[in-house]
């Protein structure tokens, strides 16, 4: 366990190293690891924000999941406020089945999700029993969003 955890530390102090001194004026009273740990989440929220603002908004003409006429956003939708949420969004694809949704998503775009209940209780919030759910992380990369959003965006107009 404690190798797993000093294994993430180790590549958040990487991540910083790649990203240089972008935060230079943020951080001043930091040094040493601190300064990288925090550098590194600065930016994971940062590109977190501009990967939210991708998927719900969309970009060049594609659209996000706000402008699909049947695709129902759950959670908080505000441009505005991208830093209170994390890039993580549940939708559901109305008169459609989840699992239908899922299996185009992957038989025709290759794009591999999930619809289940995520063993939270925010499903029944919403008294549903079931959401699709994408997850992003700092890995995932603009181009990954727009297949996404335009699979989606073409089942949506099915």
């Amino acid at each position: 366990m404690f190798a797993a955890i000093a294994g993430v530390v180790d590549h958040l102090v990487w991540l910083a190293d790649q990203i240089g001194d972008r935060y230079e004026d943020l951080l001043k009273g930091f040094s040493g690891r601190p300064r990288s740990l925090k550098t590194a989440m600065h930016a994971i929220e940062e590109y977190g924000r501009d990967l939210s603002r991708l998927v719900l908004d969309g970009q060049g003409g594609l659209p996000g999941l706000l402008q699909m006429r049947h695709v129902k956003v759950y959670g908080l939708k505000d441009l505005n406020r991208l830093e209170e949420r994390d890039p993580t969004f549940a939708f559901k694809m109305q008169n459609m089945r989840d699992q239908d949704v899922v299996e185009r998503l992957w038989t025709k775009y290759s794009i591999s999700m999930r619809a289940e209940d995520y063993y939270s209780r925010v499903p029944r919030v919403y008294d549903v029993s079931t959401m699709i759910r994408a997850s992003l992380v700092h890995y995932n990369t603009p181009e990954e969003i727009a297949a996404l959003l335009k699979g989606l965006h073409e089942i949506d107009k099915s």
